[in-house]
C-alpha cells in the first residue's frame, strides 16, 4: 500500500461563537460593562461600535484576547456609549445594542415627554445647560 495515496485530506471548521453577546445589554451610567464571547478555537477579533472599529486606549476601552475568548470592557460608561457593538471574527459577527441608563437618560425621557404633552412644535427652541449633581460645587 502506497502511504502517499492513504492521505486524507480535512478541512478546517468554521469557527463558531460558544458564547455569545446578548440582543441587548442594559448599564447604569458611571458603571463599568463588559461584553465577552468565547469562540469554538482561537481566532483574531476585531470590536467596533455602530460600524467603526473601537482603538483600545486603556481609559475608556479595554480588550483583551486569551486563547479563544474576547472580551471589550467599556469603563465609565456614559450616555454616548448607548450604541451598536459589533465582534467580528474572520467574517463571523456578534452584535449586542447597549442601553445606558441614569439621570440625564432620565431627563431626555421627561423633557421629551413634556414637549410632546404641551403641543410645542418641532420649530420651537429648547435652551439650557444639563450638569452631573458631580459637577455642581
Amino acid at each position: 500500500m502506497n502511504p502517499i495515496n492513504n492521505l486524507v485530506s480535512f478541512a478546517e471548521e468554521p469557527v463558531k461563537f460558544v458564547v455569545t453577546l446578548p440582543k441587548e445589554a442594559t448599564v447604569q451610567e458611571s458603571s463599568d460593562l463588559t461584553l465577552t464571547v468565547e469562540l469554538s478555537r482561537p481566532r483574531p477579533a476585531v470590536w467596533s461600535k455602530d460600524g467603526k472599529p473601537i482603538t483600545e486606549d486603556n481609559t475608556h476601552y479595554t480588550i483583551t484576547s486569551v486563547d479563544s475568548q474576547h472580551t471589550l470592557i467599556i469603563h465609565e460608561v456614559v450616555i454616548d456609549d448607548q450604541a451598536k457593538y459589533t465582534i467580528d471574527v474572520t467574517g463571523k459577527k456578534a452584535s449586542t445594542n447597549v442601553i445606558v441608563t441614569g439621570e440625564l437618560q432620565s431627563l431626555k425621557h421627561f423633557t421629551f415627554l413634556y414637549l410632546h404633552t404641551q403641543g410645542t412644535s418641532s420649530s420651537s427652541k429648547l435652551g439650557g445647560q444639563l450638569y452631573k449633581p458631580s459637577t455642581i460645587h
